[in-house]
């Protein structure tokens, strides 16, 4: 496992070997109201419990909160801190397994995620899948964010 900060990498043909491994901790992530509103904006979801800080002051949460799908979407870039894979020509995006939102992402915290390499497997044409788990953490809160296994394909160049 990396410090905060650190990447390794790993070349694609020898994912295999860190099965089971935890990988490391993202840096920490501040969630601003600007960032959230843009995403609200980019994707049609405009509820006043994530762009309207009036309203959301005497809402459930006490002020606005990021979407549950903006802080998944982050995981690519704590991803790419954390662990790079080497030798390869592509990546994509496969989908997302046993996905929970656990806790509200509230403005003006910050977020990090702790990752691991749950499984890898060969797939048709050169393609490796890997499995990541990840967790996304609230700094200062007991209960985690998010929960998720993020499957990614890389093809071997």
């Amino acid at each position: 496992m990396t410090a905060v900060g650190e990447r390794t990498s790993c070349p694609v043909q020898r994912l295999g070997a860190l099965a089971g491994t935890k990988l490391g901790t993202s840096r920490w992530h501040e969630i601003t109201q600007e960032a959230v509103t843009a995403f609200g904006v980019a994707t049609g979801d405009e509820q006043w419990i994530h762009t309207d800080p009036v309203r959301a002051a005497d809402g459930p949460f006490g002020g606005t909160v990021a979407h549950g799908y903006m802080t998944l979407a982050m995981f690519t870039g704590m991803l790419a801190e954390v662990f790079e894979v080497t030798g390869i020509s592509v990546v994509l995006n496969k989908g997302v397994d046993k996905l929970r939102f656990s806790a509200p992402v509230p403005v003006g915290c910050r977020v990090a995620a702790d990752i691991e390499i749950i499984a890898v497997r060969p797939r048709p044409r050169g393609f490796y899948e890997v499995r990541y788990g990840l967790t996304v953490r609230v700094e200062g809160q007991p209960t985690a964010a998010l929960a998720a296994e993020a499957i990614f394909l890389y093809q071997q160049s």
